[in-house]
């Protein structure tokens, strides 16, 4: 309402907010609030749903638990993925041709290579098809859109100094703006300085960082931080998790540009290591079964350092292992009894 506010200190939290289609179209659905997930639930769950076609735009994580959930539920007469990749990809891995399977085994289709162009309806406002760069239609009376978010930066991208690569506002170690001493910054806004990676400037979209990042900026503008942290700045091991069906798995650590299998001057390799589960062994939630295990690790080549590992296990233990592993930098030789659990060596 233009009133101001005086303050000493302040702490910027304003989040992030969904990519959204440019359209008034009604039936376009999201998932980045309480508000939009009520509305998707209510589509979810309406008996007329089963009768409609559904497009879900977006193959990375949002839109991989998206369709997920749609296909458990048995919402929609149809559902279809789409997104520019040729197959579901995680961290840039191929080995989300593992995940893609999973979709196409229970009915998911999928069109790939080409991204959304525009959401065409009804003189009503109610969807029909969608159109894609290529020209392609699709049949729909839902889309579901997952493509990611961007910072909530509006209200001072203009007055503070923003990283314009990362998209964030620049932050120091203590969280502290780099242009406005008394400006504070936490979660999916900031660009830090990640003391793990030894300084290199980032900026995460993740629960489990907006919480620490929060709680870390509180104390420093209370002066509450030990020598350590003051010293340092804040820690934080970039991790990601995500679940499809019964699989189940989290990310620790980084997941640089691996090298191409004959690349003698690449400076990063990937080793993957899966088994398929027993059918026998316990079902998931709505009855699903696991059906393999995958654990994935990214390896400095020069000292066969571990800088990632991706588990998918459901053993506690795998993942304690897997981000001691990361958070030691173990050499991968020392870590062999960890990954065996997981099968043998594979290439995908």
């Amino acid at each position: 309402n233009g009133e101001p506010i005086t303050y000493n200190k302040v702490l910027l939290c304003t989040g992030s907010k969904a990519n959204k289609i440019q359209s008034a179209l009604s039936d376009i659905y999201y998932l980045r609030d309480i508000d939009d997930a009520r509305r998707l639930k209510q589509v979810l769950y309406d008996e007329s749903s089963k009768q409609k076609e559904c497009v879900i735009v977006g193959g990375g994580y949002i839109g991989m638990e998206l369709a997920s959930a749609v296909v458990q539920v048995a919402a929609f007469k149809k559902v279809t993925m789409v997104f520019s990749a040729k197959h579901i990809t995680i961290l840039r891995q191929t080995f989300g041709a593992k995940y893609h399977a999973l979709f196409v085994e229970r009915g998911v289709e999928f069109v790939t290579g080409s991204r959304l162009q525009s959401v065409e309806g009804d003189a009503d406002g109610n969807v029909t098809h969608v159109v894609l760069k290529n020209g392609q239609s699709i049949s729909a009376q839902i889309v579901i859109c997952g493509v990611g978010g961007k910072p909530n930066s509006d209200l001072f991208q203009k007055t503070l100094e923003m990283d314009a690569q990362l998209k964030g506002l620049r932050v120091n170690k203590c969280m502290q703006s780099v242009s406005n001493k008394d400006v504070y910054g936490c979660g999916d806004i900031i660009a830090f300085e990640c003391l793990f990676f030894g300084g290199r400037r980032m900026r995460l979209e993740h629960v489990r960082h907006a919480r620490a990042s929060a709680k870390f900026a509180v104390r420093s503008m209370c002066q509450r931080l030990n020598g350590n942290e003051q010293s340092n700045g804040y820690y934080f091991l970039p991790v990601f998790y995500s679940a499809v069906f019964a699989q189940n798995w989290i990310f620790y650590g980084d997941f640089p540009k691996v090298a191409a299998a004959d690349d003698a001057n690449g400076k990063y390799a990937i080793k993957i290591y899966s088994k398929n589960v027993s059918q026998s062994d316990g079902a998931a939630g709505g009855g699903e079964k696991r059906q393999f295990k995958l654990c994935a690790l990214w390896v400095r080549k020069e000292n066969n350092q571990v800088v990632g590992i991706f588990v998918d296990s459901d053993d506690e233990n795998d993942r304690v292992a897997a981000k001691n592993a990361v958070e030691m930098r173990e050499n991968i030789e020392n870590i062999n009894s960890f990954v065996s659990a997981f099968g043998e060596p594979c290439n995908m």
